[in-house]
């Protein structure tokens, strides 16, 4: 739980009191439970991480001014020595509990996992692909980070597996179409080693990358460079996330299944979605003006926005709710301008746009009220 968290059920707490709502003895054993559950930050354990990054600085600045008189074995002996001295502090600080020394240590290990990895490559003239060392870097991080729950190795895991599917999508395309598919796998696999750790904020990591891997696979390189957009496999997994998180908004048992993320899946799968529909409507216009031109790709986007808008009032998501209202406003001003014709187009754009928001609000007023009156029968 976060320290904001904290702040906040401390201040609602006296009024719930107050209100008769929360006895005193549960008060005091909500603010136990918070309290427990808030990581802590200590004055030593920063000064420590700090100091041992300060270390690591100095080891590496004092092993590269003497790196061309140190010998191959003796360079090799150095990488792995070290990387043990770090795994095996951050093993021991975590059987001794100090958690932010075994946090710091095993960051510091992935870390130099990566540049063991670099360094080696360079001392034996090693040449292979790229990206492939970004993903055993990434695979080095993921397992540390599951094996001791380090959320900071955890997010250094995401943040590589990031570059590596930006390395495969954007500057290896097509020789890494298949490569690319294995990224799914891997960001299921860091999902779960987040909730093992209890992370929520690792579901965020995981949820922004993903989403811009998927608008990145709406753009495919052919061999020689010219452009060849696939919209059809990026838009299927977006609207099929969607579905699943509407799903199991609805459904507890399923959203149990998500560890409780059902709403945040739908907000970022609805972003992907409509940030994807925009890329196929750039790319079929190509610059093309007028309402003859723009009607096609608008009724699209704007009847996918509006069917998520309503379903989401229907379940009183107000974040997705506030996503559509942004991404509506977006739409209908980008429609206005490239529009933006003759008088009777410009007139026939206002009309359109009036009919449409008097429907959208009758409808969510009709699905307020029937709400209201289920909770009013409910009660």
């Amino acid at each position: 739980m976060s320290i904001f968290y904290k702040s906040a059920i401390a201040r609602d707490l006296p009024r719930w009191r107050k209100n008769g709502w929360v006895s005193e003895t549960g008060a005091a054993a909500i603010l136990a439970d918070v309290e427990a559950r808030t990581p802590k930050i200590t004055i030593g354990g920063v000064f420590g991480l700090i100091a041992a990054a300060l270390l690591c600085l100095a080891l590496a600045a004092f092993i590269a001014a003497n790196w061309d008189a140190i010998g191959r074995a003796t360079k090799l002996g150095l990488i792995v020595g070290l990387l043990w001295l770090a795994y095996g502090v951050s093993i021991g600080a975590h059987i001794a509990r100090w958690p932010m020394v075994a946090h710091a240590a095993l960051l510091i290990a992935s870390s130099g996992f990566g540049g063991g990895i670099m360094l080696i490559s360079q001392i034996y003239h090693l040449s292979g692909h790229p990206p492939d060392a970004v993903l055993m870097w990434a695979l080095g991080a993921l397992a540390g980070g599951a094996l001791l729950n380090s959320k900071p190795t955890l997010a250094l895991a995401a943040l590589l597996l990031a570059i590596w599917g930006e390395m495969e999508i954007w500057t290896n395309w097509p020789a890494g179409a298949d490569a690319v598919w294995l990224t799914f796998v891997l960001w299921g696999v860091l999902s779960l080693a987040y909730i093992r750790a209890d992370w929520r904020g690792g579901f965020h990591f995981v949820a922004i990358a993903l989403c811009w891997q998927i608008i990145l696979l709406s753009f495919r390189f052919d061999a020689d460079a010219a452009r060849n957009p696939v919209f059809g496999p990026s838009l299927t997994i977006a609207l099929a996330a969607l579905a699943l998180g509407a799903a199991a908004t609805m459904a507890p048992r399923i959203d149990a299944l998500l560890a409780g993320r059902a709403r945040a899946l739908t907000v970022y799968a609805f972003i992907t979605a409509f940030a994807t529909l925009l890329l196929w409507r750039i790319d079929g216009t190509s610059g093309a003006k007028g309402l003859e031109a723009m009607a096609p790709s608008a009724i699209v986007i704007l009847g996918f926005v509006l069917t998520t808008l309503l379903w989401a009032i229907a379940v009183t998501h107000s974040t997705l709710s506030w996503w559509c209202y942004a991404a509506l406003t977006g739409e209908l001003t980008y429609l206005y301008f490239r529009t933006l014709g003759t008088l009777l187009e410009t007139a026939i754009f206002f009309l359109v746009t009036a009919l449409v928001v008097i429907i959208v609000a009758i409808a969510a007023a009709r699905l307020q009220r029937r709400l209201a009156q289920r909770r009013e029968a409910s009660t």
